[in-house]
């Protein structure tokens, strides 16, 4: 009797140690995301409001709480286009307004049982950002074990959790804005391509499987490749930009492709992926077009089913070219040199008949993925701006991770070298890696996308130094009690060179990831800017009343507009407030009127223009010319004079800040001056704010 009871308790012990070691890496995951959240909600008593009055960590967050708000009016529609910024013209804001802000307020609907209240809205939108940056953890985790096992995929997470950089200060709370979760939805992107283009060298789908519409032998790598086209479409959903994924995903497939041809491996098998993952993206991302005419990365248009679609007929035309080439007995190595010619005069074709597609592509190509030719543009915004030392940048950003990341990929390279399997995946991985390095050192914001590949790619170099020590960490007690003096001391040395830098004592002078979560607080523009915009909404005529019209109701702040054949006509009495574009997106949402210029971009030349007048007639030529709809910038006094000459326009621009339009024109009093085309803002009463509640003002583009 007791025998059998020992042999139960041995089984049963058995039992779970096997559980434990097939199942330790969810409790694990859970912590680190618990971790990872915990971080960046540690601001969170700084934003909390009793009554849901609004306060942000950035400017562009500012704007979300505007489409946000919108969408929770007009759900589930987002807004088609904005007529409360861009005076006199409106503007389309493709990047605001889209699923990641439909994804919050539907969280918030689900909250608040249909009706979500203003209160609610706020705290699913402060808490939505950190949550999602939390999620991250999931893709990057299996990504990182479909490269190193299951303890490549834990470090992966855990490089995650303890970066200190951009993705970590974006996805605190208080921050509102888009790229905070972007990553999420590039993560789930890459991942599902890695498990459709391992599907298909698996199954080895061939054209003549599809003449033969013998859908058995294909459905495991169409339906893969269906869910990576969806999960490709939701990113591009979330960030119309991330077409440029696309792009890299054609260089992949392009790359891949020609590999396998090299060696002998049939081109039909990834070709097959990546007709059907980017043929989806094509049809699905058609039904998202909101302005058909336009081939803008920042819009939902023509470009990202065009590009998709370039892609998957790229795929198609590769394969059939392979079949050609062996047909008339051609080496196969000219075969890459063939596509590469084919590539470079598609290029030289679109240059000649679409040359302004061609102008998009090699724009967006150099301003955002390619350190080459910023964009004059692209300068005058901080996080756009290139790192001044990049090397030293990844350093505070990712500790030695990165470098490791570097190692990782070599090896990754080299395994055919040593006779071990490449699979379609490491190139993948490898292609993505390198453009995320490219636009980490074109743009510093998109360090917030590095840490993707710098995290998962740290997955494979543990892998490849757990195969050299010949390290066994997962078997269980024994196999770790084992481990001899060199094994334990290289278990060390990895564990310093990947995490001690973003640790204490030696973390970065940015502090660790909990000392920058704890140190995020309200943004100080914002803050600044609150007293003259509550002035501005209580003491000016609602857009649409000016001067005794009575049009407000044609300007309703949470209504539908559309532009038309041209730009949006507004009505009688409406105006605009003159400011620098910097702080357009809070003259919209804190007072609730129009500004002309704002961190779009938009109109910061025309703003520019007037802010650095020389003389009081040259500023009033220019608002006259801009409410003439003509341009206004680098033209000379006689040419606006020329320009504007009998004009009838009702259109003006009525206000500015105060700190801008003091030295430009003299007014005073109750704003009463004639012919003032152009009007201080104030406090209550008359006054401007104290100085030591002003921040100095800047003329020029930055």
């Amino acid at each position: 009797m007791s025998t059998d009871t020992e042999h139960v308790e041995e089984g049963t012990e058995t039992s779970l140690l096997e559980s434990w070691r097939d199942w330790y890496h969810l409790p694990v995951l859970g912590v680190v995301m618990l971790f990872m959240l915990w971080v960046r909600t540690q601001a969170y008593d700084q934003f909390a409001t009793d009554d849901g009055t609004p306060a942000f960590a950035g400017i562009d967050s500012w704007y979300h709480w505007r489409t946000i708000n919108w969408t929770a009016e007009n759900y589930p529609h987002t807004m088609p286009y904005e007529v409360w910024t861009g005076f006199p013209t409106g503007t389309y804001v493709g990047q605001f307004g889209t699923l990641y802000d439909q994804l919050i307020v539907t969280a918030a609907m689900i909250v608040g049982l249909g009706d979500p209240s203003q209160q609610t809205l706020y705290t699913v939108s402060l808490l939505a950002v950190p949550v999602m940056a939390s999620l991250v953890a999931i893709p990057v985790f299996y990504a990182g074990r479909r490269l190193g096992g299951t303890l490549g995929g834990l470090v992966s997470v855990l490089v995650i959790a303890l970066s200190t950089g951009q993705f970590l200060s974006r996805s605190t709370v208080g921050q509102l804005d888009h790229q905070a979760v972007e990553p999420l939805f590039m993560a789930i992107a890459v991942v599902a391509m890695m498990v459709a283009v391992t599907a298909g060298e698996r199954e080895k789908p061939i054209y003549e499987l599809v003449v033969d519409r013998d859908w058995t032998a294909l459905r495991t790598p169409a339906i893969y490749g269906a869910l990576a086209g969806l999960a490709l479409t939701v990113y591009i959903w979330v960030w119309p930009s991330g077409v440029l994924l696309v792009g890299i995903f054609g260089v992949f497939f392009a790359v891949q492709l020609c590999l396998d041809y090299v060696r002998g491996v049939s081109p039909d098998h990834i070709a097959f992926v990546g007709a059907v993952s980017l043929g989806v993206t094509a049809i699905l991302t058609v039904l998202l077009i909101e302005q058909p005419g336009s081939t803008s990365p920042t819009t939902l248009g023509l470009l990202q089913p065009l590009a998709a679609l370039g892609v998957a007929t790229g795929c198609i035309f590769m394969a059939w070219l392979a079949r050609e080439w062996n047909n008339r007995g051609l080496e196969r190595r000219y075969y890459p040199a063939a596509i590469a010619g084919i590539i470079v005069a598609a290029m030289a074709v679109m240059w000649l008949v679409l040359p302004g597609l061609y102008s998009t592509l090699i724009g967006n190509l150099t301003s955002r993925m390619i350190p080459l030719n910023p964009g004059t543009g692209t300068l005058t915004i901080v996080e756009a701006q290139p790192p001044e030392d990049f090397f030293n940048r990844v350093f505070q950003e990712f500790g030695s991770a990165f470098y490791t990341m570097l190692a990782g990929l070599a090896f990754l390279a080299i395994r055919p070298l040593f006779g071990r399997k490449f699979r379609a995946e490491h190139t993948l991985v490898i292609v993505w890696s390198l453009f995320l390095i490219s636009m980490a050192a074109t743009q510093v914001r998109f360090m917030y996308y590095l840490v993707l590949a710098v995290a998962i790619v740290n997955a494979a170099f543990v892998a490849e130094l757990v195969q050299l020590f010949n390290l066994d960490l997962e078997s269980g007690l024994n196999s770790i009690k084992s481990l001899e003096t060199y094994q334990v001391v290289a278990v060390v040395l990895v564990v310093v060179l990947l995490f001690a830098p973003l640790l204490p004592p030696l973390a970065q002078a940015g502090g660790t990831a909990w000392e920058v979560g704890e140190a995020t607080g309200p943004n100080s523009d914002a803050t600044t800017w609150e007293a003259s915009n509550e002035w501005l909404q209580e003491n000016t005529p609602a857009p649409g009343n000016y001067g005794g019209a009575d049009n407000a109701d044609q300007l309703d702040y949470y209504g539908t507009y559309t532009p038309g054949d041209g730009d949006f006509e507004y009505p009688e009495g409406a105006y605009g407030v003159m400011s620098w574009w910097d702080y357009g997106h809070l003259i919209t949402t804190q007072a609730e009127r129009i500004p002309h210029s704002n961190p779009f971009q938009q109109n910061a030349r025309s703003s520019s223009a007037f802010l650095t007048a020389e003389s009081e007639d040259r500023g009033e030529l220019i608002l006259e010319g801009i409410a003439a709809g003509e341009p206004v910038a680098d033209r000379s006094t006689e040419e606006l004079q020329q320009a504007v000459s009998g004009d009838n326009s009702d259109e003006e621009i009525r206000y500015c800040d105060d700190r801008l339009c003091d030295g430009r024109r003299q007014v005073r009093g109750d704003h009463s001056v004639d012919r003032s085309r152009i009007r201080p803002l104030r406090d209550a009463g008359g006054l401007q704010r104290p100085a030591d509640q002003r921040r100095r003002g800047r003329s020029g583009l930055r």
